[in-house]
């Protein structure tokens, strides 16, 4: 046990696309929004640049068939972490009282950003690299998600 680690302590984890039903990715976006709003906007116009991507039309025309592409998905994941960053870094009274950070998937950049390892462009320019280089791969190499749902331990 990290010693760290004492009640008041908070835990900041960031999802990777798995954990997320495609349908989802506009709600994260409106919830994230709701906070900081200009935070979002940045972002995406950021990502957008980044990922060649229209990303705001794709936002405001609330279009479910390009959640198809990863690549899409990658960057709006990315982009709306690095808004939720924001808001949470406006939020958090003690940024000291954050003691893990982590996150899955494309939500490891969102972390390590977050926790200082990268500069939030930086990040940008990961999570877009990172999604045109898995929807390459799925392009090349077709396959599915598999959950197992239901299993005792």
């Amino acid at each position: 046990m990290n010693p760290d680690i004492k009640p008041g302590s908070i835990a900041v984890v960031f999802s990777g696309q798995g954990v997320t039903r495609r349908r989802d990715i506009y709600d994260y976006i409106d919830a994230v929004a709701q906070f900081n709003e200009q935070a979002v906007n940045r972002n995406l116009g950021l990502m957008e640049e980044a990922s060649k991507l229209p990303l705001s039309r794709y936002r405001t025309d609330r279009d479910e068939s390009v959640l198809g592409n990863t690549s899409v998905v990658q960057a709006f994941l990315g982009a709306t972490h690095l808004a939720a960053i924001e808001s949470l870094q406006l939020r958090i009274p003690k940024p000291e009282a954050v003691k893990l950070t982590a996150g899955h998937s494309s939500g490891e950049m969102a972390a390590m950003v977050f926790a200082g390892v990268y500069r939030p462009q930086d990040g940008i320019q990961l999570m877009a690299e990172r999604g045109r280089i898995m929807h390459n791969v799925a392009v090349l190499r077709p396959s599915g998600l598999f959950i197992p749902l239901g299993l005792n331990r």
